[in-house]
């Protein structure tokens, strides 16, 4: 599992497995669309996990560019004003295999920026970064960080689970796609923001599961600009994404984030989100199954 352009890469997977599963509603009633979309943020989907991340960038007349990741994530639910904490391992391209970041994230009301370190196997250290001096940073891989998701089309608003109070709601219609019914809600900001650089969204969720499986983002004009879609998967009694692809409405550029060899609930404990894990990888960690 949301829009940020200017955030460390690793980051843009921050939010991938933070949504939960709810039973399907039973009631006659037709939910309202607050209902529907607080539905679609309780999914359930798991209490810590292990996965595998892959970004897959296609451009016009561009060979198709990669980043693999492993990504160790838990929710912390908002214990000590925690929302989650995680930490992210490079894996591909093969020359900057090793690096790590490690991110802890606040809830929303908190209104207190992420904790993020980043570990350089050249350099041999954890170095915890600076919103405000990070964009000053030399050396080579600050320019990674820069220019690595410069292109894509998914970012931290498309990935990142978006707080019911900041918009408002209108349930527009049901709909069928893909042979199942779906609520169909427009979201508009209650404030215009740089963090969320749209109008509204058109948001297609399942009526069965409450799954949140597309999006339209709209620019200030009127016009849809990225078209979204997400395919889930099922592990255990734990729903996580399966695959994210955003399509640039005006580029045709398309982004892909596929997510794979996912283990969930498996005994991520609080010792794993440290400055020693990032240096010595995941194999230092003594996981379930």
């Amino acid at each position: 599992m949301y829009l940020r352009i200017n955030l460390n890469p690793y980051l843009t997977a921050v939010a991938l497995i933070t949504w939960v599963l709810v039973a399907p509603s039973t009631a006659l009633a037709q939910p309202s669309a607050d209902e529907i979309i607080n539905k679609s943020l309780e999914v359930y989907g798991g209490d810590n996990s292990l996965s595998t991340l892959t970004f897959s960038f296609q451009e016009s007349n561009e060979i198709e560019r990669k980043l693999v990741y492993r990504m160790l994530w838990k929710d912390y639910k908002g214990k000590d004003g925690l929302s989650t904490k995680m930490i992210f391992f490079k894996e591909f391209p093969p020359d900057d295999k090793g690096i790590a970041y490690m991110s802890w994230i606040y809830r929303p009301d908190m209104n207190q920026d992420d904790d993020e370190w980043l570990y350089l196997p050249e350099l041999r250290s954890v170095r915890k970064l600076s919103k405000k001096i990070d964009s000053h940073h030399e050396g080579r891989h600050q320019h990674d960080k820069d220019d690595e998701f410069a292109k894509s089309v998914l970012h931290r608003p498309h990935l990142v689970p978006r707080p019911v109070y900041l918009d408002r709601h209108q349930l527009l219609r049901t709909e069928d796609l893909d042979g199942k019914n779906f609520y169909v809600i427009e979201r508009i900001p209650k404030k215009h923001t740089d963090d969320f650089p749209y109008s509204k969204t058109i948001n297609w969720i399942s009526a069965d599961n409450y799954l949140l499986t597309k999006i339209d983002y709209y620019d200030t004009g009127g016009k849809v600009v990225i078209h979204q879609r997400i395919n889930w998967q099922k592990i255990a009694d734990a729903w996580v994404w399966d695959k994210v692809e955003a399509t640039d409405v005006e580029t045709g550029n398309n982004t892909t984030l596929t997510v794979s060899d996912v283990r969930v609930n498996i005994g991520i404990d609080d010792e794993a989100f440290t400055k020693r894990v990032m240096k010595l990888g995941i194999d230092s960690l003594r996981l379930g199954n």
